[in-house]
């Protein structure tokens, strides 16, 4: 099995709000080279094993307010206020106070709620309790789970003396209508600093058929706070992932696009897990159940001489290999995918700390996804690392999506935030023969003084404290004057963060205008093995 690229391929809160821009000088520089970086990103701190808060639960925070924020973006102060708050949840995270990044999160999910719905002290309580469900993917007939509860910050009670709080644990299908099971709990409430004292608790699953449930915490008034995920199985996942190790080993394949397809297959197998690590993404987000499903009819596939992903519709996690590494990497295929009509490729690049699954589920509550159904474009949004900026990265995502699925050369475009906007930087310089156009979202400080470089967007946050947009708009103006195709806008009320949420509907339209050869390059040659759109 190839090497894993990097273990930190983490959701984490922080999601590139430290990252620096490229080169933040104020005049463009004076070679045709990559501007280098002023400093190094920030490491992001890794929570000690045994730690009350986890990477998932960072996580979870960060959904929660990207959700509550895109659904009805605020405005004005509230606007200004939730940014701050975000951005103080940012040190927070980076100086290892990691209860308190999750509270001050809530504490700005929370703002946006209207009044009738502001949250009581049970909801408030809810919000501190870490919920660990052991195990996670229970085996039916094999014992009870047991649940753990731990408080990852004090809960802001306005009412204490120790009086019990009335809580429930929620299990309930993702189908509206599915069943569910309920276990009341009392909460005990000390006084100050308020502790969560609950001993392990058997959990109700009587009547559960197996499958994927969500776990929450329900208040006596009905409101919920999501909690995470718990499945029930038949039996163990991890044999299954032998099983499967096993049949993959045995498929004797030898054109390069079953090739390909293997290797795809024996890391998606590598996910099945009977314990889902709460540091990665690509196991505590994933359905595994389904994922089991899925992987069957995969390697089925395969044994018939068949690529199961090629022309698959919908988004999945797919590596991407780089030499021996294995990059981790989300896909979505929009339903025009299917056919073979050759489609616009969206390469999206997230901010530091973040991972493949930044853009698919947060960043504007995954609306990358709903523009790619409407503009008919592949998405794919491999993890971020130290040696991205390279163009090998580039080239191998360009070759193995254009085994799978018929992508137009000449419509290739590349989007980043923070960091990922530093590696656009370097890829509109070493591949300006390849991409059609790119767009850097809070990403970049300088320009090279020389060309060529694809037609460029550069989309500045106005109360954004890590690249400051005046900045931003003087390298972008004396870019421009000095004859680069660089176009430059700023978004008031937005924070380094939020801004990509609400940039993201009005760049991707800007980048499918524009096509490789509209000033007279060529598009290349598809890679070995690929489809040849042109037939």
């Amino acid at each position: 099995m190839m090497k894993p690229y990097k273990p930190a391929a983490i959701l984490l809160v922080v999601l590139g709000l430290l990252a620096p821009a490229l080169a933040r000088q104020d005049n463009p520089g004076n070679s045709g080279a990559p501007p280098p970086p002023d400093r190094q990103p920030p490491t992001p701190p890794t929570p000690p094993a045994g730690s009350a808060v986890a990477r998932a639960d960072l996580a979870a925070a960060y959904l929660r307010l990207e959700h509550a924020f895109f659904a009805g973006p605020p405005t004005g102060r509230k606007l200004a206020d939730i940014n701050t708050t975000f951005d103080s949840a940012t040190t927070a995270y980076f100086s290892g106070q990691f209860g308190e990044a999750v509270r001050l999160i809530n504490h700005a999910a929370n703002s946006l709620l209207p009044e009738s719905k502001a949250p009581d002290g049970a909801m408030l309580l809810a919000q501190s309790i870490k919920v660990v469900i052991d195990p996670p993917v229970y085996v039916l007939g094999a014992g009870r789970p047991s649940v753990t509860f731990t408080s990852m910050y004090p809960a802001e009670l306005s009412s204490r003396g120790g009086s019990p709080l009335r809580l429930t644990l929620l299990l309930h299908t993702r189908a509206a209508g599915g069943p569910e099971s309920r276990t009341p709990l009392d909460v005990p409430v000390d006084e100050s600093p308020v502790r969560v004292h609950i001993a392990d608790n058997a959990l109700n699953i009587a009547g559960l058929a197996p499958g994927t449930y969500e776990v929450a915490l329900l208040s006596p008034r009905g409101d919920q706070v999501a909690a995470g995920t718990f499945c029930i199985a038949t039996h163990s996942l991890g044999a299954t992932r032998l099983t499967n190790a096993d049949r993959i080993a045995r498929l004797v394949v030898e054109t390069p696009e079953l090739i390909h397809a293997l290797g795809i297959c024996r890391a998606r197998n590598a996910l099945l897990t009977d314990r889902p690590s709460p540091a990665n993404s690509a196991e505590f987000l994933a359905d595994l159940p389904a994922l089991e499903t899925e992987l069957d009819a995969e390697v089925r596939a395969l044994s018939d001489l068949r690529n199961p992903y090629r022309r698959r519709t919908g988004d999945y996690w797919r590596p991407v290999a780089v030499g021996s590494t294995d990059v981790p990497s989300r896909l979505y295929a929009p339903k025009q995918a299917a056919g073979d009509t050759p489609l616009p490729l969206v390469i999206a690049l997230h901010g530091a700390g973040g991972d493949e699954s930044l853009f698919p589920e947060a960043y504007g509550a995954g609306i990358i996804k709903t523009l790619a159904d409407q503009h008919g474009f592949i998405l794919l949004a491999p993890q971020v690392g130290p040696f991205s900026a390279t163009p090998d990265l580039f080239d191998t995502i360009v070759e193995s999506v254009s085994l799978d699925y018929a992508v137009d050369p000449a419509r290739i475009y590349v989007i980043g935030h923070s960091m990922g906007g530093g590696v656009v930087a370097a890829w509109s310089l070493l591949r300006a023969d390849r991409i059609a156009a790119v767009c850097s979202i809070a990403g970049v400080g300088s320009f090279p003084s020389v060309g060529p470089i694809p037609p460029t967007l550069v989309i500045a946050a106005g109360r954004d404290p890590v690249v400051p947009a005046e900045r931003v708009e003087r390298a972008a103006g004396a870019a421009k004057e000095a004859g680069l195709p660089v176009e430059f806008r700023r978004i008031e009320g937005y924070g380094h963060s939020f801004v990509v949420g609400a940039a993201l509907p009005g760049a991707l339209p800007w980048l499918l205008e524009h096509r490789l050869g509209q000033s007279g390059a060529k598009p290349p040659v598809p890679p070995a093995g690929a489809p040849d759109p042109s037939k």
